[in-house]
């Protein structure tokens, strides 16, 4: 609520505000913040009147009357209210707290020994090339798959993007939608009946969101004017209610229902770090990645539950300032994370540039219910992660970086029971079957299943 007045005395103009505002987004308790302001407008004399002087200078200030009304009705109508004064509401903003000391690394290197598998490949050749980007199971078995496809003439050569629904041995897969770019990340719902993505429609000015099952078909999700979100910088996290989009940076959570969009949360913890948050699939609640650890949101407010630090996820050099009020080891990379809610845990990527110790990457896992460390899991030979996955079980941890560097953890084990072999495919994509029994992949024009307890092995 705002209240303005403006007044005119002769060459001066006064304008009086009152604001009254709810902070307890920003403070994270009920609260309530009273600003009365003042600026005066006063002409300069004309003596000053120098080519670059301004005809009229501006004083802030606190007039006292107001001021002291304004208290004097507050206390006796809120007698049991905590009252206080400052000239900014920063001095009321919790800080950050912070660790004295990261926790240290606990090193787990992935055995060499094991049960060989290898996967079962399905090829699809076309006459004009294809790069299988995205990959999500459904309910029935079948895989929606994001692809990225040349289309040539005589003349020109053009790339789009497509989707496919592929159903076990179908000799082809069903064509779902093509466009101009897009559908390179799928969000799927948790029991794979429903699937959302975003992408350029052929005749499209601009990126659209699409609603998938196998019931409704294809919906492209329209938006109310002056409403529509930013969707090529935008962020997904998806629970037993459905999904949930963050702004870039995390700035803002928003519900998707019903194909409609909630208004905007904001997430005051983005306006504690200078770089950007990052929100982290599965868990029960969201997760981000931010300079200090790992934190978990209210996904109805916005709000911090908790934060986790964790050991150093960059190498930083001896001596450098922490600043501010942040060990710079801690800062996060720029590399995916994951979380499991049935598993209660979560993998946060580090990446060391420390190949001679062979501790270069890997990912610091985190006991979400404890808030504690498990297991720093080295991902050998790699100086980055660049794919991870959680199984629906809580059970398995998928890393990779490139090539043949693929390492499944058995995450509360600790151990690395079963040894993945993979071909000469660069890998786009990695997600678990519904039941976790399968690894699927997808790279190239390649799609691979590992099955994790069967047969298939060498």
């Amino acid at each position: 609520m705002r209240y303005q007045r403006e007044q005119q005395f002769g060459k001066h103009h006064r304008t009086d505000d009152y604001d009254i505002l709810n902070v307890e987004p920003v403070l994270g308790r009920p609260a309530t913040a009273i600003t009365i302001q003042r600026r005066h407008s006063l002409r300069n004399p004309p003596s000053w009147a120098l080519a670059d002087t301004p005809q009229f200078q501006t004083q802030l200030l606190v007039p006292a009357a107001e001021f002291q009304a304004a208290l004097n009705a507050i206390t006796p109508a809120l007698p049991n209210a905590a009252i206080r004064l400052a000239e900014s509401p920063e001095v009321w903003i919790p800080t950050v707290s912070m660790p004295n000391t990261l926790p240290a690394p606990q090193w787990r290197i992935p055995a060499k020994d094991g049960q060989q598998i290898k996967p079962t490949i399905r090829t699809f050749r076309t006459t004009d090339g294809i790069e299988l980007r995205a990959v999500r199971p459904q309910a029935d078995g079948s895989l929606i798959i994001g692809v990225e496809r040349l289309v040539s003439n005589d003349t020109v050569a053009l790339s789009i993007a497509e989707l496919w629904r592929l159903v076990p041995d179908a000799t082809e897969p069903q064509v779902l939608w093509q466009g101009m770019s897009g559908a390179d990340k799928l969000i799927a719902s948790l029991n794979g009946k429903q699937l959302w993505f975003t992408g350029q429609e052929l005749d499209g000015q601009h990126d659209s969101l699409f609603h998938y099952t196998q019931e409704d078909g294809l919906v492209r999700i329209n938006f109310p004017p002056g409403k529509r979100p930013r969707l090529d910088t935008a962020q997904w996290w998806i629970d037993e209610q459905g999904p949930i989009m963050a702004s870039y940076s995390v700035g803002t959570l928003q519900r998707l229902g019903n194909l409609t969009l909630s208004s905007p949360q904001p997430v005051p913890r983005v306006q504690w770090f200078f770089n950007d948050l990052r929100l982290l699939p599965g868990g029960t609640h969201p997760w981000v990645d931010d300079d200090q650890g790992v934190a978990e949101l209210n996904p109805q407010t916005g709000r911090v539950l908790r934060s986790i630090a964790v050991p150093p996820r960059v190498q930083a050099p001896p001596g450098l300032p922490h600043f501010p009020y942040l060990d710079p080891r801690a800062a996060r990379t720029y590399a995916p994370g994951v979380a499991s809610a049935k598993g209660k845990w979560l993998a946060t990527a580090f990446r060391l540039d420390d190949q001679s110790s062979g501790q270069g990457a890997g990912v610091h896992v985190l006991d979400t219910d404890k808030a504690t460390l498990l297991y720093s899991a080295v991902l050998p030979d790699a100086d980055q992660v660049r794919l991870v996955a959680a199984s629906p079980d809580g059970r398995w941890l998928a890393v990779h970086s490139y090539g043949r560097n693929l390492v499944l953890w058995d995450v509360r084990a600790g151990t690395n029971p079963l040894h993945l072999l993979v071909p000469h495919v660069t890998l786009s994509d990695l997600t678990f079957s519904l039941d976790s029994n399968r690894l699927i992949g997808v790279g190239n024009e390649h799609v691979l299943a590992w099955l994790l307890n069967g047969n298939e092995t060498r």
